[in-house]
């Protein structure tokens, strides 16, 4: 997505896909955004926002940051979209007084997964809502496979 939007390109051509992506952060590695792209340009657009690559050296660091801030692990693509926002910030792309939204997912699903009672293949990830200074899980299903997986 961002080759095509560096060339202002209203669809994904050819010469945009990456052939055998490799990284760190596995939800933007995967599938093909020939279809999604045009929606996400339209709404980048409307948004004044923008699309940057940064490397994995600063994924790793902005999530380092959100978690020694937040105390929450974001997943890697969603570090990825702070690690874009650092660097625009660094180079004078974003002001200091600006708002900005981004979506942080939690930790990658491999990291979230527990093994439902009885169960070798089924899995299901636990969701968690602020709660004051910590977190709770959203619902009684979610509470009880936390305690499995935590306790």
């Amino acid at each position: 997505m961002v080759h095509a939007w560096s060339e202002d390109s209203p669809t994904i051509e050819p010469h945009h896909r990456v052939a055998q992506p490799d990284g760190i952060a596995d939800a933007i590695l995967r599938g093909d955004p020939t279809r999604a792209y045009p929606h996400v340009r339209r709404i980048v657009k409307e948004s004044a926002g923008d699309m940057v690559s940064v490397s994995e050296s600063e994924i790793r660091s902005a999530r380092q940051l959100v978690e020694d801030n937040e105390g929450i692990t974001p997943c890697f693509s969603a570090s990825a979209a702070v690690a874009g926002l650092i660097r625009q910030r660094q180079e004078g792309q974003i002001k200091a007084e600006e708002t900005i939204l981004i979506n942080l997912t939690g930790r990658d699903r491999s990291a979230m997964v527990s093994q439902q009672p009885g169960s070798d293949s089924l899995k299901k990830a636990v969701m968690l809502e602020r709660d004051g200074g910590s977190y709770r899980p959203t619902s009684p299903i979610d509470a009880e496979i936390a305690n499995l997986r935590f306790h």
